[in-house]
């Protein structure tokens, strides 16, 4: 994994500066010439918080006044003198990085915003980048952090993983003095009950949801789906309780927003559950899994930073 995504982040960088000096086929008689006058370094720290502006929006195509009012905050965060109508110029004709359709404007392809977001973040402030991950860690439909760890993993693993990792393992652990992964992971299982009977909806996030969901977009390999969840029991479970849902009752009816579900839908937290009921459902060996994953990352992150330390004071040593 690690050495495509070498690959990947090099492929945008490559695409990136091939755009920025690319000539027409005709170039003797038509360049793309840049009205911004920005050199490459300058114009590729605009467009990343251009980039990340927008991604933090979760906004892919804007209107002239909204692209007006971004591109102006980008010029102003890096403080260069230069004209917002000669950078729109530049983004859209000479470089093509946006393009235009009717009255809206698109990224020529999405995946150039999330390039640029995770660029901007691997050369930002700590502080900035560690509220950054917190924030939108659980976007599992784009690549943002596995561009981000793959250009910064040097910077994130003594910083972020070590810290958030060192924090988790001290909680949640498999002995009796700690608290089961499992409660660090999973708040509730959600239940749709409709006329075929109770069936598992989805699970509820837990204190340690964020920070696992960037442990996987990190280390994919190791951070692996750990087999398949059965929930059957779990649901022969839920139409017992069903049957004694009211104010003392542990499965409570709740409204999660989705008017195309068909039927009611039940919450079920996961601490009032039976321990040999959440094994039989594999859901207890999977969160073990993770934590003996996250555990050997940390150790892994432990013997490299030893490792790079010693060697690094051997050379002080000798000169």
């Amino acid at each position: 994994m690690q050495t495509f995504q070498i690959k990947f982040t090099f492929f945008y960088n490559k695409a990136f500066e091939t755009l920025f000096h690319k000539h027409d086929a005709m170039k003797e008689q038509y360049d793309r010439q840049r009205k911004s006058n920005l050199q490459i370094d300058s114009f590729s720290r605009i467009f990343s918080i251009f980039c990340l502006k927008t991604y933090v929006l979760e906004k892919i195509e804007f209107n002239k006044i909204e692209l007006i009012q971004h591109v102006k905050d980008a010029i102003r965060y890096e403080n260069i003198d230069i004209s917002f109508n000669d950078l729109i110029f530049d983004l859209e004709e000479a470089v093509c990085l946006l393009q235009r359709e009717g009255l809206s404007y698109f990224f020529v392809h999405r995946s150039f915003q999330e390039y640029f977001t995770a660029l901007f973040l691997a050369h930002c402030p700590e502080d900035v980048r560690d509220t950054f991950i917190d924030e939108v860690c659980t976007r599992h439909w784009d690549n943002v952090l596995s561009m981000l760890y793959d250009m910064a993993s040097s910077q994130l693993e003594p910083s972020w993983v070590a810290r958030n990792s060192d924090n988790y393992i001290e909680k949640y652990g498999l002995t009796s003095a700690k608290i089961h992964p499992l409660f660090g992971r999973f708040r509730s299982i959600i239940l749709n009950k409709n006329s075929n009977g109770f069936r598992v909806f989805h699970l509820s996030a837990g204190p340690a949801w964020n920070f696992i969901s960037a442990m996987r977009r990190f280390y994919p390999e190791i951070m692996q789906d750990f087999g398949t969840l059965d929930f059957d029991e779990l649901e022969k479970f839920a139409i017992s309780a069903g049957k004694r849902v009211g104010d003392d009752s542990f499965i409570r009816e709740i409204d999660i927003g989705i008017n195309s579900l068909e039927g009611n839908t039940f919450e079920i937290l996961i601490s009032d559950i039976p321990m040999d009921i959440l094994e039989k459902t594999k859901i207890t060996k999977f969160t073990e899994n993770e934590f003996k994953s996250i555990k050997a990352i940390r150790s892994g992150i432990g013997k490299d930073q030893e490792m790079k330390s010693n060697f690094l004071n051997s050379l002080f040593k000798e000169s």
